[in-house]
């Protein structure tokens, strides 16, 4: 996911901010099972919304923005897992301030994998 940026309001009884959408390319829901490994620790994980550059991954690993990971899933429409390098763009905490997750941008994805992610972006369920 890409950042997104605060428009500003006036304080006197306008509504609250809101988010202008920077993405590159549209989000698709999904709950897909993966692997993050990030500095010699795995965990497993879900990615909660994909695009062809990114998703939004849940997880409790102390994740840094900029930070390089690693992501082994099962695309739906491949049923061979892959592994794809990310970069982490931003982080999500929960109320305590723990990371519950974050936006991540996919690098280096080869042309398989790109053939089933673009696949599964496009079916309909």
């Amino acid at each position: 996911m890409e950042p997104r940026t605060r428009i500003a309001t006036r304080s006197y009884g306008a509504p609250p901010p809101l988010l202008v959408e920077r993405r590159a390319a549209p989000r698709t829901a999904c709950r897909i099972p993966a692997v993050v490994e990030a500095d010699g620790g795995a965990v497993e994980t879900v990615l909660r919304d994909v695009s062809l550059s990114g998703a939004f991954v849940e997880c409790n690993l102390p994740l840094e923005e900029r930070q390089r990971i690693r992501l082994r899933l099962e695309v739906p429409t491949l049923f061979v897992p892959i592994a794809i390098r990310a970069e982490v763009r931003w982080i999500q905490r929960g109320p305590a301030g723990d990371v519950i997750g974050g936006g991540v941008r996919f690098d280096g994805m080869r042309a398989v994998e790109m053939r089933a992610w673009v696949r599964y972006l496009r079916s309909p369920t």
